[in-house]
């Protein structure tokens, strides 16, 4: 997901304010609050998830204080929304929940991803 620079350490993304996230676990997408809503397919180990801020779909005429953010699993996007740029702006953040988990990162500057690496 994404979070604020002060956004703190004991929530998963999306659970507070300042904070959007896809969660692994029930496919929920979380925005600013703890309670999720029914945004993509669970995920699991292997799969690839990714998110990003969609640039493109920004005009002079669009507001700077909110974003369209996108999510991926295995390449693919699963969904987009709207997320409010807090002071300061916003930052990759993964929320890992049990001892044991992991997450490799893999930071992809293009998109959409070339076809060939699937």
């Amino acid at each position: 997901g994404l979070c604020s620079a002060k956004y703190p350490l004991h929530k998963l993304p999306g659970w507070a304010v300042d904070s959007v996230g896809y969660h692994a676990d029930d496919g929920r997408l979380y925005k600013a609050r703890p309670r999720g809503v029914v945004f993509g397919p669970r995920c699991a180990a292997g799969d690839r998830m990714g998110c990003g801020i969609k640039y493109d779909q920004l005009s002079p005429e669009s507001d700077p204080s909110s974003v369209p953010v996108f999510f991926t699993k295995n390449g693919k996007e699963v969904g987009s929304v709207i997320v409010r740029v807090p002071p300061g702006g916003l930052y990759p953040c993964v929320g890992l929940a049990a001892a044991g988990d992991a997450v490799r990162l893999s930071p992809q500057l293009l998109w959409p991803p070339d076809e060939d690496t699937h």
